[in-house]
This record gives C-alpha cells, sequence and structure tokens, in this order.
C-alpha cells in the first residue's frame, strides 16, 4: 500500500471516531492496569535502588505514557480502517500489535509487582523488539500510522537502556 492510499489518521466520521476512541482507551487502560498494580512499589521500593541520574523524575511517567497510548491507539485503528491492499498485512501489523502490547504490560509487573529487575530488563528487550517489528509490519500498510509509533519505539528503548543501567547499579536484586 502506498501512504497515499492511506485512510487519514484522525477520525472522519462518527464511527471513526468511536472506534478510535474505543482503541485509545483500550490502550491506556492497559497502562492504567500496570500503573494501579505497581504504585506501591513506585512509593515503597523503588526509592531503594540505586538508580541513575538521567532517569527523568516520576511525574514524567504519567504523562508520557498516556500519550504514547493515545497514539498507539490512533495507529492501530488507522491500520484497521485501510480496506484495499494486503489483508494478510494488515493482519500480520494487528497481530504484532497485540503482542507489543502485551509484552508491554507485562514489564510493570515483572519489575514492580515482583521488583525483578533482571527479568523485567529480558522483558523490556523484547519490548523493544516487538514495537520495532509492529513498526515495520505498519509501515507496509499505513506509513502515518507508523510514524506515530516512532516515539513509542524511542521510549521503550531508553526504558530499556534504564533498566540495564538499574541493574547494573543494584547487583543481587
Amino acid at each position: 500500500m502506498t501512504t497515499a492510499a492511506a485512510p487519514p489518521l484522525l477520525p472522519r466520521t462518527r464511527a471513526e471516531l468511536r472506534d478510535t476512541l474505543a482503541a485509545v482507551v483500550a490502550c491506556n487502560a492497559v497502562g492504567g492496569v500496570g500503573a494501579l498494580s505497581s504504585s506501591s512499589a513506585v512509593r515503597e521500593w523503588l526509592p531503594t535502588l540505586d538508580r541513575p541520574p538521567y532517569q527523568p523524575p516520576g511525574w514524567v511517567f504519567g504523562p508520557v505514557w498516556t500519550l504514547l497510548y493515545t497514539t498507539m491507539g490512533m495507529s492501530i485503528t488507522a491500520v484497521r480502517r485501510v480496506q484495499s491492499g494486503d489483508g494478510a498485512r494488515r493482519a500480520r501489523a494487528q497481530r504484532l500489535f497485540g503482542v507489543q502490547l502485551a509484552v508491554t504490560a507485562l514489564w510493570s509487573f515483572l519489575f514492580f509487582t515482583r521488583r525483578n529487575p533482571r527479568v523485567a530488563l529480558v522483558d523490556a528487550g523484547v519490548i523493544v523488539a516487538a514495537v520495532a517489528a509492529t513498526v515495520r509490519a505498519i509501515w507496509a500498510v499505513h506509513r502515518p500510522a507508523a510514524l506515530l509509533l516512532l516515539p513509542y519505539l524511542a521510549w521503550v528503548s531508553f526504558a530499556f537502556v534504564l533498566n540495564a543501567d538499574i541493574v547494573r547499579r543494584n547487583p543481587g536484586r
């Protein structure tokens, strides 16, 4: 599919708006579950770790993740609205989207609930690979929708580096 044939990212009808909002809410709900399940560990356990000085302040994470989950919902909705082209490519992009969303949700559980930065680091590597594969698959279907995911790929790549540094600074935890 070429970019010219791709439907616009922004919804044009009430039905498209409803679908986009549903996807945005669903993606943010996945993030919300992770945030709720990790809130006590963020308060009680995270401050006990030796963290790198470049770690953003805690208040940054909520707005950044909300924006990223919102663009993820917009991206997948745009992919679903593509009517022409290869249906198998669209289906693959949607499957990969689901996989990356699941492994992203798993990270909070592993890092905060299980308090296991080492296992979370493995998951973080899977997240980076899954998001990169998702961007590539969506690129083949709807290039503007893939571009919406590039900040997400950058953020999870940064999170991988941050997680790795926390593991390095906290041997045995």
